[in-house]
């Protein structure tokens, strides 16, 4: 079956020693392609509130139920580390530490100066200005088959869809995984709207030049069947359509067209030295003119 993959092993070349170097490079370090940001953001306010805090924890309950997830960060939930009675460390969740109702403004304050100050957490996962925030989603695995990449992918976006707009938040997202998905799914896009219309404009730019049924048959025949072949052979193969040869798809039916109007041209000059104009050619006629046709580009 033939099917699409754009993992980078097929752009670049699997057998390059660089590989090699990567590979150790992720098992040391481990993969950045198995992180995909969720960016929250509100224009109103700030996401130091009760309500947003609590909207926050449940887009990361919902999320780490999928069972593509590994594990999700967000401000809400992420470990803060403060100093307890006698030199002590305390280990509290940020919505943990949220000041209760009814608290002072300079309880409030102060809660709020400590978090904005705290730089393990900006801006890495909260800006300076607490508007804007990243949600980090690990998945199981890290792969750049898109068959593996576009479900997981889609699976974190129908979560956060659901949440566009609750108490005023936005969300996008970031990260390798969501690139890759976004670029394949603008790729097949791509493909719909302009194979149809190179089609449709190949066809038009035969009738006009042959004002002919069998010129604008032939040559349509001449590009789709070299492509039914090739995809045919390498889905027979083991194949798959990358970001390389996915052009094949536009490409090849213009070089086979280019070459089937040049032979149904010199057809046409064979035929005219056989016939006079107007005069419709004989079975015996339009075989001498195919094969001189033939005989002079037949090779080429």
């Amino acid at each position: 079956t033939l099917r699409p993959d754009f993992a980078l092993e097929n752009f670049f070349g699997s057998d390059d020693p660089a590989w090699d170097v990567l590979e150790q490079y992720k098992a040391f370090w481990g993969p950045d392609d198995d992180i995909m940001i969720v960016v929250a953001t509100v224009n109103e306010g700030d996401l130091l509130s009760v309500e947003r805090l609590g909207t926050l924890r449940s887009l990361e309950e919902k999320l780490e139920a999928l069972e593509v997830v590994k594990e999700v960060t967000t401000i809400s939930t992420v470990t803060r580390m403060q100093s307890g009675e006698d030199d002590t460390l305390m280990l509290e969740s940020v919505i943990d530490t949220l000041p209760q109702a009814g608290s002072t403004s300079e309880r409030v304050a102060s809660w709020r100066a400590g978090l904005l100050g705290d730089e393990l957490l900006v801006p890495a996962l909260v800006s300076s200005d607490a508007k804007t925030t990243n949600i980090i989603v690990e998945f199981t695995k890290t792969s750049g088959d898109m068959q593996e990449v576009v479900p997981m992918v889609a699976a974190v976006r129908a979560i956060t869809g659901a949440f566009e707009g609750k108490v005023g938040l936005h969300l996008g997202e970031a990260g390798i995984p969501a690139v890759r998905a976004d670029f394949f799914d603008q790729v097949m896009k791509d493909q719909a709207v302009f194979i149809p219309i190179a089609m449709v404009l190949m066809a038009l730019c035969l009738f006009l030049v042959f004002r002919s049924r069998h010129g604008v048959l032939i040559p349509g025949i001449a590009a789709t069947v070299p492509l039914m072949m090739i995809f045919g052979v390498m889905g027979y193969r083991g194949g798959h359509i990358d970001m390389v040869n996915q052009t094949l798809t536009t490409v090849l039916p213009s070089i086979a067209v280019a070459d089937a109007i040049h032979l149904l041209s010199r057809f046409h000059e064979e035929a005219r030295k056989l016939a006079t104009p107007g005069e419709r050619l004989t079975l015996a006629q339009r075989q001498a003119s195919i094969r001189a046709a033939l005989t002079e580009l037949g090779s080429a």
